[in-house]
Order: C-alpha cells, then sequence, then structure tokens
C-alpha cells in the first residue's frame, strides 16, 4: 500500500499518542501551524527592498511591515497561508503613490517575520498591531487566510478603524480545515480528542468559535467579497456564507 508523507507523519503521531497523547497534540500542533513556504527570495527581495520598513514585535516575534507611498488614503495588505507581502506586488504597483499610502504586513513565520509558525489569531493580532499604530485607515485587503484574519480584526476591534475591507478567497471555518487537517495525516480518534483539546489550551476557544460568517453577523464596515467558484483550497460557499451574514457587503463572484 503506498502512503503519501502526511499519512506516514499522521501514523507516527498515531504511535506515539498510545502512550504519550498530549506529547502527540503537541506534534500535531507545531505541524499544523508550520508554513511549508513562504520565506523570502532573492526574487521577493528586490521588490520588497523598495520599501520602507518597521518592525513591530508580537510575544517573542519580530514582525516586518511595508510601507509604500506618501499619498492621503491608507491600505493595509495582508496575505495568506506561506505566502508573504511580495505578493500585493502587482497590486501596488497600481495605486499611484501620490494619492495612496500601502502598508503590508508579514505574519509569522512568513517573509521577513521571525518565528517558525503561525496560525489565525497570530495574522489577526498582526494585523491588530499594524492597523493600532497607523490610526484610521481607509482600506483594509485580506487575501486567504489573511482575509480571515481581516474579518477576525473588525469583529474584535474595540473601536472601528478601518472605513472598508476587501477579502478575497478566505476560507470561513477553523473547523472545516481543522477536519481536513485531522483526515489529511489520518489521526486516530484519541489523538483527534487530544489535538481538539491541546488547540483550546492554546488558543482559548474551540476550533469552532472561529467562524467567519458568525463573525460578520455584528460587522458594519462595509465589505467587497472576492471569490472564485473553481476554488478547491477556499471552497466558494465560504464566500456565500460571510455574504449572506455581512449586512454590509458586496459578493463578486
Amino acid at each position: 500500500m503506498h502512503l503519501n508523507k502526511p499519512k506516514l507523519i499522521g501514523m507516527v503521531f498515531n504511535a506515539i499518542s498510545y502512550v504519550a497523547p498530549t506529547y502527540a497534540a503537541k506534534l500535531a500542533w507545531r505541524f499544523f501551524c508550520t508554513p511549508l513556504s513562504g520565506k523570502i527570495t532573492n526574487y521577493h527581495a528586490e521588490f520588497l527592498s523598495s520599501a520602507k520598513y518597521k518592525v513591530y514585535q508580537l510575544k517573542d516575534m519580530k514582525l516586518q511591515s511595508y510601507k509604500w507611498g506618501s499619498g492621503p488614503r491608507k491600505v493595509v495588505f495582508m496575505h495568506g497561508w506561506a505566502s508573504n507581502s511580495f505578493r500585493w506586488k502587482n497590486y501596488i504597483a497600481l495605486l499611484p503613490s501620490d494619492l495612496f499610502t500601502v502598508y503590508a504586513i508579514d505574519a509569522p513565520g512568513h517573509g521577513y517575520s521571525t518565528g517558525s509558525s503561525a496560525n489565525l489569531v497570530w495574522f489577526k493580532e498582526s494585523l491588530d498591531i499594524l492597523i493600532a499604530d497607523l490610526g484610521p485607515i481607509d482600506t483594509v485587503v485580506g487575501h486567504s487566510i489573511g482575509g480571515f484574519a481581516t474579518t477576525y480584526h473588525l469583529y474584535d476591534a474595540k473601536v472601528k478603524m478601518a472605513d472598508q475591507a476587501i477579502i478575497m478567497a478566505a476560507p470561513g471555518e477553523v473547523d472545516d480545515f481543522f477536519t481536513y487537517f485531522n483526515n489529511l495525516i489520518g489521526l486516530n480518534q484519541k489523538l483527534r480528542l487530544a489535538f481538539k483539546l491541546y488547540f483550546k489550551e492554546v488558543i482559548g476557544h474551540e476550533p469552532a468559535y472561529f467562524s467567519a460568517s458568525k463573525f460578520a453577523k455584528t460587522i458594519d464596515t462595509p465589505s467587497f467579497i472576492i471569490h472564485d467558484t473553481d476554488d478547491h483550497d477556499a471552497v466558494y460557499s465560504n464566500a456565500e456564507r460571510l455574504h449572506a451574514n455581512w449586512k454590509n457587503s458586496t459578493l463578486h463572484t
């Protein structure tokens, strides 16, 4: 029988869980939170070097942020999983520098930011830190988990700091990719339970708490939601649920 790499890793975690379930859950958590790409290449560095830099602190991690332009309208970009701020290059090129000041930040474990792991909460907290420092902004743009983090940021913000949001190809339920991960590596039931308990211990909530469509119900910031019906990483129904619950939103399919 041929087993792929994730299934082989899952078999190791399952074997460990019979004698040390908590330790196996910690190993699964580390694997779950480790981006397999997203670091800077020479190609990325050439563009990113054109920005002005500022470093922020999140726990024991350094967060690299970037700034382009000097215009009056402030736009903040938040990249997705296993990516970095380079992914906004073509968008930034379209925004006249005399009209816009554009900011981006690398999430923990991505780009020039330090750390070896990341999660939705840390993506959201990265946005919190950047936007709090900038003061009110015109637009926040998030792609993939960065879009989910943007929704979470708007939901949790005590003071409204963004006039509008653009959410691109975002997943909608942590429960969905928690289940997907469990199935992908084939965790046994004992380890799935231990993993879920460890998730709550580390994050403070169970996976089901993190629901973009539920968060959206209390957000009044206008949003423009963009999603592809053929997206297999973050399925289109996520956008439909988000739009249905976000009272001041437009869905572009």
